[in-house]
């Protein structure tokens, strides 16, 4: 059969069940159903059963886009915050009664835009909408595919589902999309859309064949609640799902990869037909991973596609630990023994399940072993033996981090490797605490030569009035313990420090070695003006920081001097200085 005879038969109009099929299942993308109302007057309105019928006055006209069902409503105004809406009659059972409503009458309710209210005929749940924001009416769309087949040929047929509504009610429709056909040779691509302006497909009347083999799924189509109006994506037909015997897909395990759940039917045929095991596969039990695989858009590590049985292609041991993943195995804990199989040590399946039951941590499990390398055989003995903590889960994580501090230790110092004794540490807690405060010192230590220039420079900011003094650091790790101390985050100041927004410590004169109160200074602008000043907790305490204490105003009064009579005249002088060296 030629490819002109194939595109003779794809279908024009779409199939029954499929448009009822996607508004009853994809009502989030096609848009809610409504109740559409607006003010008008009651003389318009014939047989309106209302106490006031002598008296021309506003009711609301409503329409249920739902079952088409025109109604009317009492009319509330709009107020400064609301915008008009309709007055029913509460049932207080979730339904309203229609009809020529006010505020006064008993159990009266208004909805107004954007509310919700469920229809008194069709009891459908909709959505309140005046019809001022309906008035240019709005479609919202969803691409189907349907597998089906063409004579002999398994195909994919896209279809474009619309939902059209506007002021005077929806309209559900269909049109042919795309079609992709697979061949004895190849895959053929049909479409009925061309592309107009901003990349979106419209209809062009008839089926043409396209030479790119473009993913269906991939184009783009209008829809009115997309970003842009663009949309793109498409949905399975799951009640459409042909059994391809005889069929060109009947080898292909297309069925099977749709029924785990899988959207992409394109981007699976192209694996296939680059590695036809994938059939094996699928038919096996293993759907569902192929289709999260392909969601995720993976590439498949977990097959060894040299392989021809099924339990070796996905790295199992034997027939029945293979069975056994087929029917139970979770694609992510799978994915993760895997890759610790390939490139730490062979455990079987069941032994990482244990581990995993063990840790309650997939991901904790695979950075602890795939990510440094270690062997979980060796590892989880010795964490069992760590007595410190009150859980194997919660010393994994201080492991974690421990090997984390070693690695930047190394990094910093320029060693390669750590040793089997950094590795295993006879006390965890005492060995990941040291190793946090070797990482602090070595951070700090990088600044200390530049601590030093500036403390040279600056040393003549040191003042004392005989009860408090000003203090200036000369070290990195002279900040990391004043913030220690005073359980604030001026331990991580270096670099501010050392880049003209200098910490000085305010401390009692008879007492230099004890933490007070800390200072910050901007140094950089024209004049030096102050960024913080804080002491214990930033000037809160208490088990959760629920209490504040006050700065005592003689430390206020004491910066305050310190910068009128010594920092502003030593920030001018210098400035001088500066200017004269630049002259010279």
């Amino acid at each position: 059969m030629t490819d002109n005879e194939i595109m003779s038969m794809l279908p024009e109009e779409a199939p029954p069940g499929l448009i009822s099929w996607t508004t009853n299942n994809y009502m989030d993308e096609l848009g809610d159903n409504l109740m559409i109302y607006s003010r008008t007057s009651s003389k318009t309105i014939e047989d309106v059963d209302s106490p006031f019928i002598e008296k021309s006055h506003w009711i609301t006209s409503c329409i249920c886009t739902a079952c088409g069902s025109e109604m009317i409503a009492g009319y509330a105004p709009k107020d400064v915050y609301r915008s008009p809406g309709m007055i029913f009659l509460d049932n207080l059972d979730g339904t309203v009664v229609p009809g020529d409503w006010n505020r006064e009458d008993l159990s009266a309710i208004e909805i107004r835009d954007g509310d919700t209210i469920i229809c008194p005929y069709c009891e459908e749940q909709l959505r309140a909408c005046h019809k001022k924001n309906i008035i240019n009416g709005r479609t919202q769309s969803l691409m189907v595919g349907q597998l089906t087949s063409i004579d002999k040929y398994t195909a994919v047929i896209y279809w474009l589902i619309h939902s059209s509504i506007d002021e005077y009610g929806r309209l559900d429709y269909a049109e042919p999309a795309e079609a992709i056909v697979l061949t004895e040779r190849k895959l053929l691509r049909f479409s009925h859309l061309k592309t107009g302006g901003y990349g979106i497909m419209y209809g062009s009347g008839k089926w043409e064949q396209r030479k790119s083999l473009t993913d269906p799924e991939e184009k783009l189509y209008y829809s009115w609640e997309s970003c842009s109006r663009r949309k793109q994506g498409a949905v399975m037909w799951d009640e459409s799902l042909q059994d391809q015997t005889g069929k060109t897909g009947e080898k292909s395990g297309i069925k099977e990869y749709l029924t785990a759940g899988g959207q992409l039917a394109f981007k699976y045929f192209k694996l296939w037909l680059k590695h036809p095991g994938i059939e094996t596969i699928a038919k096996t039990g293993f759907s569902r991973f192929i289709y999260k695989e392909l969601a995720s858009n993976g590439d498949f590590n977990w097959i060894n596609w040299a392989e021809t049985k099924p339990y070796r292609m996905i790295g199992t041991a034997n027939r029945a630990e293979f069975k056994f993943i087929a029917e139970h195995g979770d694609f992510v804990c799978y994915k993760c023994w895997r890759e610790y199989t390939k490139l730490v040590e062979s455990v079987s399946y069941q032994q990482w399940l244990a581990w995993e039951k063990e840790m309650n941590d997939t991901y904790r499990l695979t950075s602890l072993s795939v990510g440094k390398g270690i062997k979980l055989s060796g590892l989880l003995p010795y964490l069992r033996k760590q007595q410190d903590y009150r859980n194997i889960n919660t010393a994994a994580l201080a492991y974690v981090d421990y090997i984390d501090s070693l690695d930047e230790i190394l990094q910093i110092t320029g060693e390669t490797e750590l040793t089997n004794e950094q590795l295993r540490p006879k006390n965890l807690r005492v060995a990941h605490d040291r190793a946090l405060e070797q990482v602090k010192s070595a951070e700090t230590c990088q600044y200390d030569a530049s601590f030093k220039a500036f403390y040279e420079r600056h040393k003549d900011l040191e003042w004392n009035d005989g009860d408090l003094s000003i203090v200036i650091p000369k070290t990195g790790i002279e900040l990391v313990k004043e913030g220690e101390t005073l359980k604030h985050c001026v331990g991580g100041y270096c670099e501010e420090h050392v880049s003209g927004q200098p910490v000085f410590f305010v401390r009692h004169y008879r007492r230099p070695e004890r933490s007070y109160y800390t200072l910050n200074e901007d140094l950089t602008k024209d004049e030096p003006s102050r960024i913080q000043l804080h002491g214990y907790g930033n000037e809160r305490h208490g088990d959760h920081k629920q209490y504040s204490h006050r700065i005592p105003q003689k430390v206020l009064d004491f910066v305050t001097r310190w910068e009128e009579e010594v920092l502003k005249p030593w920030c001018i002088l210098n400035k001088k200085k500066d200017r004269r060296r630049k002259a010279a």
